[in-house]
């Protein structure tokens, strides 16, 4: 199982525009009644396969297996050097 839990409202290390929701968020694991924390996550989803996908606080996006013992990476794309360029929205995405 998959846990998500709020531990107050962000602001420090990503900034509010880069939490969920405004909330500093902390992600875990539970196996078998063992809960184990994913310190490096910023974002975890399941995908439609069973895997963790996830996006670590290092610049990371992550294709994980969580049924093995430790973290078997199946993917993994360092996005840690690239720079975002904001655009303007189009104008069909500016309004609902």
């Amino acid at each position: 199982v998959l846990c998500v839990e709020s531990v107050g409202w962000a602001g420090g290390e990503f900034g509010v525009d880069q939490a969920v929701d405004g909330l500093n968020v902390r992600y875990s694991l539970e196996l078998n009644g063992d809960r184990e924390l994913l310190e490096d996550v910023q974002w975890a989803d399941w995908s439609q396969e069973g895997h963790l996908l996830v996006a670590t606080r290092l610049g990371q996006l992550q294709i994980r297996n969580p049924e093995s013992a430790r973290p078997n990476i199946l993917f993994e794309a360092d996005l840690s050097s690239l720079k975002p360029t904001p655009t303007p929205a189009p104008a069909w995405a500016q309004c609902w």
